[in-house]
């Protein structure tokens, strides 16, 4: 259920029965010549759009609307409309704040934007201080499907980092005119192996440098290589993970994680 299409009483009596607050997060930032700046917002709505028709009757899930507004300054060199890591937290604490007021018990961001990462883990953190009582969590829709996209990927790693592979794949699927593959331009850095940046098959070592010392366009990985048809593959195992996921945690009660005493 979109609450863009729902009263509020309808709202909260579904936070009442114990509905999922679905929150997608994303950014407004250059992807490169040949994709547009609305991409992560593009991509993380049809997903989750998407997931919500795959889950079982009895798993409720209210979306909310994409939030377009990102952690993004790496991207500002080329094109970002952006705010800093200090802003972001804050906004995302209070915005999941609010919801616990609302009466919701367990809010699920789904982030689209690599750039909202690390943030959003700490605001998730700063929310669960501040209000026990609302389970809050967060995952990149990628990461959810990563050993089942890897297999479809034709590019190593560091082909699919920021309007590489897969994201040109997903939206030559979901809105082909919007792409323009004869503006593609590969770039791949010569990262050491263990600093790789890429969506489902990076290293282990985060490292902050400015984005013109990795591309010149924009794209980090190999464009070139998306297809349509890998992107609607694709899509369909993203899909498939982010519902399963959902289920999981609508059906989670922290109060019985504490398994068997061992001796």
């Amino acid at each position: 259920m979109e609450i863009v299409k729902m009263k509020y009483p309808e709202i909260k009596a579904a936070a009442r029965r114990g509905a999922i607050a679905l929150l997608p997060t994303a950014s407004l930032e250059q992807h490169g010549s040949h994709l547009p700046v609305t991409t992560d917002t593009d991509i993380v709505t049809a997903v989750a759009k998407a997931a919500l028709e795959k889950l079982p009757a009895e798993v409720e899930v209210l979306l909310f609307p994409t939030l377009w507004l990102g952690a993004s300054y790496h991207h500002a060199y080329l094109f970002a409309a952006s705010v800093d890591e200090k802003t972001y937290i804050e906004l995302i604490t209070d915005l999941g704040l609010s919801l616990g007021r609302a009466g919701f018990r367990k809010l699920f961001i789904l982030n689209g934007h690599g750039g909202n990462s690390p943030s959003l883990r700490i605001a998730v953190a700063h929310i669960h201080r501040q209000n026990p009582e609302l389970l809050t969590a967060t995952a990149e829709y990628w990461s959810l499907a990563a050993a089942a996209v890897n297999k479809l990927r034709t590019t190593g790693p560091g082909g699919a980092a920021h309007a590489g592979e897969l994201e040109t794949s997903l939206m030559l699927h979901l809105k082909p005119e919007t792409v323009e593959m004869e503006k593609a331009v590969a770039s791949l850095p010569s990262w050491p192996p263990g600093f790789v940046r890429d969506l489902t098959a990076g290293g282990p070592v985060t490292v902050s440098v400015d984005w013109q010392h990795l591309s010149i366009d924009g794209p980090l990985g190999n464009p070139k290589a998306a297809t349509s048809q890998k992107g609607e593959a694709i899509f369909d195992l993203i899909v498939e993970a982010v519902s399963r996921t959902l289920t999981d945690f609508y059906r989670l009660d922290p109060a019985k994680l504490i398994g068997g005493v061992s001796s």
